[in-house]
């Protein structure tokens, strides 16, 4: 029996010219990032055998996650209750946010919210940072918790408005 060997392609780090193909290899795409974010990938067109990444129509499906239903014992609130949580809060939106300018233009967006409302930015792209340090990803559990007791939503937007595509925010 013959063997076969697969290279998989991490596409944020594609670049430059495509290698020689060796005879039985399978090229494989792996990404979970949208095509705006991926690099120049115009010189790849056509040389990969599988993908794996977020749409549907891949032939390995790689996600974030995903939503199972549930049937669950949820506390209803009553009005009062969620009038009266809602007095208790005085900030209106946060969100955070490291990439600024996006294919999608979330930030555009946000821009004309604040006109009718305050949004607190936190990270990169605002004046607001957590105690915390590091990565979005690693953002502290104190602010986190914060910002939920003080602001009535958080702000969650795609970064890039393609077929399929949800980010981890999600």
């Amino acid at each position: 029996m013959a063997s076969q060997n697969a290279v998989i392609f991490h596409t944020p780090y594609l670049g430059g010219n495509v290698p020689a193909k060796s005879r039985g290899q399978v090229w494989v795409y792996y990404g979970v990032e949208p095509p705006p974010i991926s690099h120049n990938l115009k010189r790849w067109q056509r040389v990969f055998n599988w993908t794996i990444n977020y749409r549907r129509d891949s032939d390995i499906l790689s996600r974030y996650g995903s939503f199972e239903s549930k049937h669950l014992n949820s506390r209803n609130r009553n009005a009062t209750d969620i009038g009266e949580l809602s007095i208790r809060k005085n900030m209106t939106a946060a969100w955070f946010v490291g990439n600024c300018n996006t294919h999608g233009r979330r930030e555009t967006y946000v821009k004309v919210l604040q006109k009718h409302m305050d949004v607190s930015i936190y990270g990169r792209c605002g004046n607001l940072r957590c105690k915390e340090k590091g990565r979005a990803a690693n953002w502290g559990e104190n602010c986190l918790h914060n910002v939920e007791k003080d602001t009535r939503y958080y702000l969650s937007f795609e970064n890039s408005l393609c077929r399929d595509y949800m980010t981890e925010s999600f």
